[in-house]
């Protein structure tokens, strides 16, 4: 009901054009309205203003600080590349443990924001936040950042697909779409250099030293989860290795995704890797032979599996008097590895329950 009682005066980007016009007939529209003794539309948007002021600005301080976000972070790339930290550069950044993480995931938190962006606030709402808020709230008259808000914000005209699995794109906002990210990441784009180093990075190093916590050779895909949901949001940021590069993008795939492809991007959002690179030939291609619907069976059998030997030891560890403290001391090494296994059983079928595929939904 409140779509369509505020229809009438939320105008979209097309309002930029000639906002006279649609002025002009906002007005003509409220003398109509009163003449036929219906709420007039003034008061409507009065109502409206009083009622969203705040949540319309802050929308527009949240889109201001993400532009304003990649612009930092241009400059301290840039700042980097010209000496201006005297011993520090991109390349020695990235050779230290502690600086390597935080440049990697500074691009990666960059891309992160607008994927969130598009996925929670599609471009249709993103439009008229902003135009509502420069007609409503713009006291001041500023319209200096209009121009970086409106390239930030424009609709990029992609819908969520119809899906026939329980990944419902319409109904399930936690799960992403493919929605043009190469565009939408190319609107305000990060230095190739850096966005090149960093993929450079992600793609050969563990940056978070993981093996500690995840010995097992079985579980390196568990143990390199975080870094592969960083590398493919940076991919987006570098489009022509998605495309067209074959061995590094196969390369890729044998190190993070050789036994899965849905993944978890950012607080609880994922991606079926199956549809996201449907339309890069080099990823599609690398990633083929993990879709095979004969693999696809082998993995599902060998989580069934490792979940069956899960519960088991759980039944056995979880006895009454079992788990006393001298147990616990003398079996951590045990208990540990027991632990280990459920979490990657338990993650690996709860990800890929979410497949938009129905063939391996059906299998899964």
């Amino acid at each position: 009901d409140d779509v369509k009682k505020y229809t009438p005066f939320l105008f979209d980007f097309s309002y930029l054009h000639n906002p006279e016009e649609y002025e002009a007939n906002l007005s003509a529209s409220v003398e109509a309205n009163s003449s036929d003794g219906n709420l007039n539309v003034a008061n409507l948007e009065r109502e409206f203003e009083v009622n969203h002021n705040s949540t319309m600005e802050e929308y527009h301080a949240l889109f201001h600080s993400i532009h304003q976000y990649q612009a930092d972070l241009n400059i301290f790339a840039d700042d980097l590349n010209k000496g201006f930290f005297i011993q520090y550069t991109v390349e020695s950044l990235l050779l230290d443990n502690e600086g390597r993480a935080l440049i990697c995931e500074a691009v990666w938190l960059y891309g992160a924001i607008l994927i969130l962006m598009e996925r929670l606030l599609p471009g249709p709402i993103r439009e008229r936040l902003i135009i509502a808020y420069y007609r409503f709230c713009n006291r001041n008259n500023d319209i200096s950042q209009i121009d970086l808000l409106t390239k930030l914000c424009k609709s990029t005209n992609i819908s969520p697909p119809k899906s026939t699995t329980p990944a419902c794109f319409t109904k399930n906002p936690s799960h992403k779409y493919p929605m043009d990210e190469d565009k939408l990441f190319h609107r305000f784009p990060l230095p190739v250099e850096l966005v090149r180093n960093v993929i450079g990075t992600l793609v050969s190093d563990d940056i978070y030293r993981q093996s500690s916590a995840f010995p097992s050779i079985d579980h390196r895909s568990t143990r390199l989860s975080r870094q592969a949901s960083m590398l493919y949001v940076v991919l987006f940021f570098d489009p022509l290795v998605l495309r067209d590069e074959p061995g590094k993008m196969r390369e890729i795939v044998d190190k993070y995704f050789h036994d899965n492809w849905v993944i978890h991007i950012y607080a609880g959002l994922t991606a079926d890797l199956s549809l996201e690179w449907e339309r890069f030939p080099a990823a599609k291609a690398a990633l083929d032979n993990v879709l095979k619907l004969e693999n696809v069976k082998r993995l599902h059998i060998a989580n069934a599996k490792l979940i069956g030997q899960c519960m088991a030891e759980l039944r056995a560890y979880l006895t009454m008097g079992i788990l006393t403290d001298s147990f616990v001391l003398d079996n951590r090494h045990d208990l540990l590895n027991c632990l280990r296994r459920c979490n990657v059983a338990v993650r690996w079928r709860i990800l890929h329950r979410r497949t938009s595929n129905s063939v391996h939904h059906g299998i899964i």
